[in-house]
């Protein structure tokens, strides 16, 4: 199950899966790294979460990752405009 929560500037999306090691957690948005995914399938690209940070990076936005218990929580962070 996935959620996401809009609000003014900020958009919050969370999955409720096993989530990602801990060493894992800062490197989450750097080109072509992935982690063993936990069903044994072959591990993606790598290049989803850092297309997405790059996007907001653009935008004079944020991207910041941490740990949900279960799953991940991602918290994308937008430029006010005037």
């Amino acid at each position: 199950m996935i959620t996401i929560e809009a609000q003014q500037d900020v958009v919050t999306v969370r999955d409720f899966g096993s989530g990602v090691p801990d060493y894992a957690l800062a490197r989450l948005g750097e080109r072509f790294f992935s982690t063993a995914r936990p069903d044994g399938q072959s591990k993606g690209s790598g290049l989803g979460m850092a297309i997405v940070r790059q996007i907001m990076v653009l935008h004079g936005g944020t991207m910041v990752t941490s740990h949900a218990k279960p799953g991940l929580r991602v918290v994308l962070t937008f430029q006010q405009t005037q």
